[in-house]
C-alpha cells in the first residue's frame, strides 16, 4: 500500500513540475507538449491569436503561436518548427 502511495506523490509532483518547466500548458482541450504536432495544437487550443512566420533556410519554418485566454491565464507563445512543438513560453 506504501508503494501505491509513493507512485501517487510522484506522478502528482512530476504532473506539476512539467508546465513549471515550460514543457507544456493547458487549453480547453487538453495539455500542449514539446513534441506535439500542429495538429494537435489547434485540436486542443484552436486557432492562435496572432501568428509569426519566419522562413530557414531554404525548407524550413519556424512559426511563433500566441494565445492568451484572457485574464484568469498567463498568455502563452508555442514555437513550432517544421510541424513541432520545440519550445512553450510564457509572455
Amino acid at each position: 500500500m506504501k508503494l501505491k502511495g509513493l507512485m501517487i506523490l510522484v506522478a502528482t509532483i512530476v504532473s506539476l513540475a512539467i508546465p513549471a518547466l515550460g514543457l507544456s500548458f493547458h487549453c480547453k482541450g487538453g495539455f500542449v507538449y514539446v513534441g506535439d504536432t500542429s495538429l494537435a495544437v489547434l485540436k486542443k487550443c484552436g486557432e492562435p491569436h496572432l501568428k509569426d512566420v519566419t522562413k530557414i533556410g531554404l525548407s524550413s519554418r519556424e512559426e511563433k503561436w500566441h494565445y492568451d485566454f484572457g485574464e484568469k491565464t498567463l498568455p502563452h507563445t508555442v514555437t513550432i518548427r517544421d510541424g513541432k512543438v520545440i519550445k512553450i513560453e510564457v509572455d
